[in-house]
């Protein structure tokens, strides 16, 4: 009985042998201009640090306008997103300040991510945060950002770069040489004479 089972084994393991390993083909990866300037702030602020190493632990806030620091735009939230995704890849310990501490079931999907303050961890510590400040020019937008130790508030890093309305074209527009403000309606006598605005701001 066992010397016929010893064919049947050794034909299965000679068929197991001949099966062909598994492989992983990476597939292109199509970066966008604005991932790509997060990429560039990224190896910026970590070429340039003082003391920020892989090792402590990153919160990446939302962009605001240099003029207020209490306004945002499209542009902004979407560029946190990018520099959340650039640092990890990079191999930094970022951390995602909008997961909920409850998860939300809802008959259309189940959420963890929130932007209610009242709804986001208690728990968040963080050794080093990222700030950044937005301002429009007349082609374009100047950013500046900051990485900053939560001890003392001292600036560990900091980077700064020009994006032009052409390289963000869903983002950023030139302004029109026609202007309405208060009601009036300006004419230039070209294009770009106003600073840029960005795409579905109000004029």
């Amino acid at each position: 009985m066992f010397k016929k089972l010893i064919p049947l084994i050794a034909l299965l393991a000679g068929c197991s042998s001949t099966q062909p390993a598994v492989s992983y083909v990476e597939a292109p990866v199509q970066e966008t201009p604005l991932f790509q300037v997060a990429e560039q702030l990224t190896f910026d602020l970590a070429r340039y640090s003082d003391d920020f190493t892989g090792a402590q632990t990153l919160l990446i806030s939302t962009p605001v306008d240099a003029s207020s620091l209490e306004k945002t735009n499209p542009l902004a939230v979407q560029l946190q997103q990018d520099l959340m995704t650039a640092f990890q890849q990079q191999g930094f310990k970022v951390i995602d300040i909008n997961m909920s501490d409850t998860v939300k079931a809802a008959a259309d999907g189940t959420y963890l991510l929130t932007r209610d303050w009242q709804k986001i961890a208690a728990n968040v510590a963080a050794t080093h945060v990222l700030v950044s400040t937005m301002e429009l020019t007349k082609s374009g937008v100047a950013i500046n950002a900051r990485i900053i130790d939560t001890t003392d508030n001292h600036v560990s890093s900091s980077a700064n770069t020009f994006v032009s309305a052409q390289q963000l074209p869903g983002y950023i527009v030139e302004a029109k040489s026609s202007v309405s403000k208060d009601g009036l309606l300006y004419r230039h006598p070209s294009q770009g004479a106003e600073t840029a605005h960005y795409v579905g701001a109000k004029q």
